[in-house]
């Protein structure tokens, strides 16, 4: 809520745009015809976070490399992997989302601009399933940390008929803050038939109107790219402020462009997943170090003894041929990236369900 020049409040209530506003009397005009929409469609009003609530995503180049080499164990886990880019400006789209042709698995994320970045983006388990499911009782948006292009690519991707989300999506270019997430600047009069599901509950300020999810965490050691600045999530504090007002972060200072590529361009070269790769590949030498000497230790004492020639030639041979054994096993690329998420089919049966959501009032 902003107050105009006549001193009158004013509210932005557009998904697309943070600079029309209306008077509150229009605000509970719209509001009651809003909610005369829902309990009509018998529904709930559903607000979905993007980064690690219903996808993860990377600029990691390392996930090119290994989809480009169908031989790297890593492979199998990126097949459905969908990449886009951004131009160096991060705002213009220089390539479309594409999925990996198997075929031709050295053609995945290899045209667009010279200077822009890729994206590269795995939907979390299981949400196909989960956003046809409750699709029919809520009516869904948008709400993300990350640009109007970022989060317009991301919803071709998971919504390319537009059938689910429709123009519904607010990023943090029409939000007007970059560390705080308001109900208000969607539902400035009445939040009753909200529902929010987000990974991070401190950027709602603790809604009770949050269902928290588990951080949705694929590619190793990334964490959510449009939040680096947030830095880790804040414990649960009383701000004694409501929601509703939209005030709680209105003078936090926003990341300029300049600023939000220059992170994104940290992530790039930081190349997290090659560290996490070898870092475990490191750890496995030093395993299988210890397991040699061990076992020499052992083959050691059992060689002392033993008696004849004969035996001690056999062990020998045995021992020859366990190193041969870990050196080929040390030779073999590991397996990083791993994908057992269960959690949206935990928050559909059980969180979602509307006449589980008391206080909110619930259309019957």
């Amino acid at each position: 809520m902003r107050r105009s020049t006549f001193g009158q409040p004013t509210f932005a209530t557009l998904h697309s745009s943070a600079d029309v506003k209306v008077s509150r009397e229009e605000a509970i005009r719209m509001d009651s015809e809003d909610t005369r929409h829902l309990i009509e469609q018998r529904k709930l009003a559903l607000i979905v976070d993007l980064d690690q609530t219903i996808i993860h995503v990377t600029v990691d180049p390392t996930v090119k490399e290994w989809a480009h080499d169908p031989k790297n164990p890593n492979w199998c886990m990126l097949k459905d992997v969908v990449a886009f880019q951004l131009g160096s400006d991060g705002k213009t789209v220089s390539h479309q989302p594409e999925r990996m042709d198997q075929h031709d698995v050295k053609s995945f994320a290899t045209d667009g601009d010279e200077n822009g970045c890729w994206y590269y983006v795995k939907l979390r388990p299981g949400l196909q399933a989960f956003l046809q499911s409750v699709s029919p009782m809520y009516e869904m948006h948008v709400y993300t940390m990350g640009t109007r292009s970022y989060a317009d690519c991301i919803c071709r991707i998971v919504d390319p008929d537009g059938h689910l989300f429709g123009a519904r999506i607010l990023s943090r270019d029409e939000n007007g803050n970059e560390v705080q997430k308001s109900l208000s600047r969607l539902f400035p009069i009445s939040t009753d038939m909200v529902v929010v599901i987000d990974d991070r509950a401190d950027v709602w300020s603790w809604s009770p109107n949050l269902i928290k999810v588990e951080p949705y965490e694929f590619f190793v050691g990334i964490g959510d790219i449009n939040a680096a600045h947030l830095g880790p999530t804040k414990p649960l504090v009383s701000s004694g402020m409501s929601d509703t007002s939209n005030t709680s972060a209105q003078g936090e200072t926003l990341l300029t462009d300049e600023q939000q590529q220059r992170v994104i361009a940290e992530q790039c070269d930081s190349r997290p997943l090659q560290r996490a790769a070898q870092e475990k590949h490191e750890n496995k030498v030093q395993a299988i170090k210890d397991k040699t000497q061990t076992q020499g230790q052992e083959k050691d004492q059992s060689r002392a003894q033993s008696d004849g020639d004969s035996q001690n030639k056999e062990m020998g041979h045995s021992q020859d041929q366990d190193q041969d054994d870990l050196e080929s096993e040390v030779i073999q690329q590991d397996l990083v990236l791993t994908d057992d998420d269960t959690e949206l089919e935990l928050i559909q049966t059980v969180r979602l369900r509307p006449a589980l959501l008391t206080p909110l009032a619930v259309v019957t």
